[in-house]
């Protein structure tokens, strides 16, 4: 028997919403005796920690729902050997070393800078970038493509992409100077020794 909902402790109100997620993003199967039917659910915590199969769950659901905002505000930065997953302040909640992960995230940000180069057109009226399979494009074509777009908006010879890209999604607008966290420690130091 459930208690009523205003019996239930924070921990088991969180729980419930745990097995409520589980059961919604992780496609869980049903399984059938010869007169019943059951879920399998993981435990949601083993001793005083978080089942790894759910942290990796709610991880691969919030990055799935990154935008390329939240990598400009530097709220997730993907980077070849690591993910970090940042606060608001910019503070560090979580490093995610999974190679799938990693290779999962930039092909999905290749593909999205891919499809909106696509829809751009050069000074001759073609497409900065075509493919014969739609949403699908290499990281190499989506580079060069990236650069021709860039070169053609203002004359730049960089070659940092994450610059490029803010181009892009600025709708051709100059970024704003991206600080780099290091940049910004050396800036707060000088301000605070003044």
């Amino acid at each position: 028997m459930q208690k009523p909902e205003q019996n239930k402790t924070a921990l088991e109100r969180i729980e419930e919403a745990l097995k409520w997620f589980w059961r919604k993003h992780s496609g869980a199967k049903m399984m059938k005796a010869k007169n019943t039917e059951f879920i399998v659910e993981p435990k949601i915590f083993i001793g005083d920690k978080l089942n790894p199969e759910i942290a990796r769950l709610i991880i691969r659901r919030y990055l799935a729902k990154v935008t390329p905002d939240d990598i400009i505000k530097r709220k997730v930065i993907i980077t070849p050997e690591k993910i970090i997953i940042n606060d608001d302040d910019g503070k560090k909640i979580l490093e995610v070393k999974s190679k799938r992960l990693i290779y999962s995230m930039v092909n999905r940000l290749t593909n999205m800078i891919g499809l909106e180069l696509s829809l751009r057109m050069r000074k001759d009226g073609e497409p900065y970038l075509q493919s014969e399979e739609k949403n699908n494009f290499s990281f190499g074509d989506v580079k060069d493509a990236l650069i021709q777009f860039v070169a053609d908006m203002e004359k730049n010879d960089s070659k940092n992409l994450m610059r490029d890209a803010v181009l892009l999604i600025n709708n051709g607008q100059k970024p704003q100077k991206l600080i780099s966290p290091l940049e910004k420690v050396k800036t707060e130091t000088k301000d605070s020794l003044a």
